[in-house]
C-alpha cells in the first residue's frame, strides 16, 4: 500500500535528493550528479521523473529514454546500480520521484535539474527490460492495483505539499 501523508515532508519543509536517498539508507556518490544510490545492504534507489511514469494493467510503469552520451557520470552510475539490482536484488529497486525544473522561455533552454523530489516509502519497482549498451530500461511496480487517476493526484502534489489528508494506494 502506497500512502501519501504530510509526514512525507522532512521537518524543515523540502526534500533534497540527498535526504531522499538517505530515507532508504542509501548514499549517492555525488549529490549533484547522481541519478541513483546504493545502501550498504545492497538496496538500490533510482530517481524517476514523475511525468514519465504511467499506468498499465494496474501497475505503475517507467521507461527511460536511451542516452547517447556515455560520458555522463549520473548515467553510468545508474546503469551500474541497475545492473547490480538485476543481479543481486531480483531486479527490484526503491524509488525517488523527481520533478523537472521548468525551462526558461527567454533563454530557450530545455528543462534541467530537479525542482522537487520525494522518496516513495512503499513503492518497489522491478526491472522488466535493461539494455546495458544504451542504458535504456523499463520497470514496473511490484504491487498491482494502481489507477491512472491516482497518478494525477501524485503529480499535482509536486512541488509543494502532498494532498491534504491521506490518499491510500494499493
Amino acid at each position: 500500500m502506497l500512502l501519501i501523508t504530510r509526514s512525507w515532508m522532512p521537518t524543515r519543509g523540502k526534500w533534497t535528493l540527498k535526504a531522499s536517498f538517505a530515507y532508504f539508507g542509501a548514499r549517492a556518490t555525488n549529490p549533484r550528479w547522481s541519478w541513483s544510490a546504493k545502501s550498504l545492504d545492497g538496496t538500490v534507489v533510482v530517481t524517476m521523473w514523475i511525468d514519465a511514469i504511467g499506468c498499465e494493467r494496474g501497475r505503475l510503469i517507467y521507461g527511460s529514454p536511451p542516452r547517447t552520451r556515455k560520458d555522463n557520470l549520473g548515467f553510468n552510475e545508474r546503469l551500474e546500480n541497475l545492473l547490480c539490482a538485476r543481479k543481486h536484488c531480483g531486479g527490484r529497486f526503491r524509488v525517488v520521484f523527481t520533478k523537472k525544473k521548468p525551462g526558461g522561455v527567454k533563454k530557450k533552454k530545455p528543462p534541467g535539474g530537479i525542482a522537487a523530489c520525494r522518496p516513495v516509502a512503499s513503492l518497489v519497482m522491478r526491472i522488466t527490460h535493461l539494455d546495458p549498451n544504451t542504458g535504456k530500461f523499463r520497470a514496473e511496480s511490484v504491487t498491482a492495483g494502481f489507477k491512472p487517476a491516482w497518478l494525477d493526484v501524485l503529480r499535482r502534489s509536486f512541488p509543494g505539499e502532498p494532498p491534504s489528508g491521506k490518499v491510500t494506494w494499493p
